[in-house]
């Protein structure tokens, strides 16, 4: 799978970043079909998405990745220290709010079917049936480890409602509306048994985004 962009250099020993770093790397090795990016946010105002993973007839990701180990707490986790518990809320917002945001961003400038499945993933620890309990409460995907993850992610899509999983022309599209590169040069997919409509001017906004700190202006209609 080709994950983009490289990984960072000055990250590479980060203590922080290790999580992040091991994920990327297994995407990275995975020959399942599909890209990813690192470090995606629909705009400024938004909170990042750590990856947006695209697996070819199978479904779209956006990854959370939390380093370390965790309990729940009083409804929510506290992350494992050598200073005791501390105390780490708004997790599963975070990953449902960035996913969303970036889902939206697709929805307008490529299809209006576009959508992403969050996921909070703990690749430090083994499953955790508190935790597994405390995300189907709040009725979100948690995962932990890393290894095999890409097919793995595929699974989720026996319990989720996807319409239509992208094509690989589909995947180019979306990554060019989040990376500001020029989309490729083809027409839009057609569903079966669904004419061609007539091409129609309609008129555009121009959208920010933000990857990585760089800002990029994506045009997309209007509704």
């Amino acid at each position: 799978m080709q994950v983009q962009p490289e990984f960072p250099e000055h990250q590479l020993n980060d203590p922080r970043r290790q999580a992040e770093r091991r994920v990327y790397e297994e995407l990275a090795s995975s020959d399942v079909p599909g890209q990813a990016l690192y470090q995606v946010r629909a705009s400024r105002t938004d909170p990042e998405v750590d990856f947006m993973v695209w697996e070819e007839g199978i479904g779209t990701f956006g990854l959370e990745v939390k380093g370390g180990r965790y309990q729940v707490a009083n409804g929510d986790l506290d992350l494992m220290t050598s200073e005791g518990p501390q105390p780490a809320p708004g997790l599963l917002s975070k990953t449902m709010n960035a996913t969303l945001a970036i889902r939206n961003v697709l929805a307008c400038a490529v299809d209006p079917d576009a959508y992403a499945i969050p996921v909070l993933l703990f690749p430090d620890m083994e499953p955790d049936p508190e935790i597994i309990r405390w995300g189907q409460r709040h009725r979100t995907h948690v995962m932990f480890g890393h290894r095999d993850l890409a097919n793995r992610l595929g699974q989720l899509n026996a319990v989720s409602d996807v319409r239509r999983p992208p094509t690989a022309e589909r995947i180019e599209r979306e990554i060019a509306v989040l990376t500001g590169e020029p989309a490729p040069e083809t027409e839009p997919e057609q569903l079966p048994g669904e004419a061609r409509a007539a091409p129609q001017t309609r008129p555009v906004v121009v959208r920010h985004l933000v990857i990585n700190n760089y800002y990029v202006a994506q045009a997309a209609p209007l509704p």
